[in-house]
């Protein structure tokens, strides 16, 4: 009986280790996850939606309006990295564009937040997969945000 205890109690030791090792990989791994996320948004941020974003805010100005973009942007926004982007309309305060993108790291994906404030409110939010995120996409939330800006 001494040995089947023994035994046993060696067994659930080993599998208490075991487990530990296999809650330490998976943090492991998942931190790697987290950073290489972060990673491809950092490279999607300088890239991709500053160029776009540039591009369309050119074209704004071009066109004749006023457009002031204070560009905030903050390390993180309810724990996730995200860029910001205020665009006034005819230079009035009162009336603006926010055009938010975040990085969501816990679900891999992009989350991009667009508020128009002329006579009220209006908030959309959109999630996409990180690979999904183009110029084309950025500039149909663009587009679809100044159409509920410019509609009233």
């Amino acid at each position: 009986m001494d040995n089947k205890l023994d035994e046993l109690l060696a067994k659930h030791k080993q599998s208490v280790v075991n487990q530990k090792e296999q809650m330490k990989n998976a943090s492991k791994e998942r931190g790697e996850q987290i950073n290489n996320f972060k990673e491809q948004f950092a490279t999607l941020l300088n890239t991709t939606i500053r160029n776009k974003m540039k591009n369309i805010t050119d074209r704004l100005t071009k066109n004749g309006h006023k457009v002031d973009i204070p560009e905030e942007n903050k390390e993180r926004e309810i724990a996730h990295p995200h860029l910001s982007y205020t665009i006034k309309i005819d230079g009035r305060a009162q009336n603006f564009v926010k055009v938010i993108f975040v990085g969501n790291y816990d679900h891999k994906e992009v989350l991009i937040r667009t508020i128009v404030s002329k006579q009220g409110i209006k908030e959309t939010k959109n999630s996409y997969d990180i690979i999904a995120v183009t110029d084309d996409l950025i500039e149909q939330a663009i587009f679809n945000c100044f159409s509920k800006a410019l509609e009233y």
